[in-house]
């Protein structure tokens, strides 16, 4: 039996949008990263375990997310390269994008 999507609401450019469950996830941790973004190991430290695979998904089905390369130290003091995400916005012509009748109560919006 396939999976449902999830509804996310979003904080810009469109109202909600419904993704796989599987990347609900790292849109969230992207939405609450602000315009300071979200490494990809931090966003593996939160569950998402391929990050590498989830944002590009994200980009194809209507996200605005910035890509850049950057260094950081792991929690060992190594310095590692990293990608930062930086979450803009969603495309409102997606057609991942749920009506404005259609969407959840999220208390985290208000």
């Amino acid at each position: 039996m396939p999976k449902r999507n999830v509804t996310v609401q979003l904080p810009n450019l469109a109202p909600a949008v419904s993704v796989p469950p599987h990347l609900e996830r790292p849109l969230i941790e992207l939405i609450i990263a602000g315009g300071q973004g979200i490494t990809s190991q931090e966003l593996k430290d939160t569950g998402c375990l391929h990050p590498s695979r989830a944002v590009p998904s994200l980009k194809k089905i209507g996200a605005f997310i910035e890509s850049a390369l950057c260094e950081d130290i792991d929690d060992r003091g190594r310095l590692r390269r990293v990608v930062r995400y930086t979450y803009w916005g969603w495309s409102p012509a997606s057609p991942s994008v749920v009506s404005t009748t259609d969407q959840l109560e999220d208390p985290r919006w208000k």
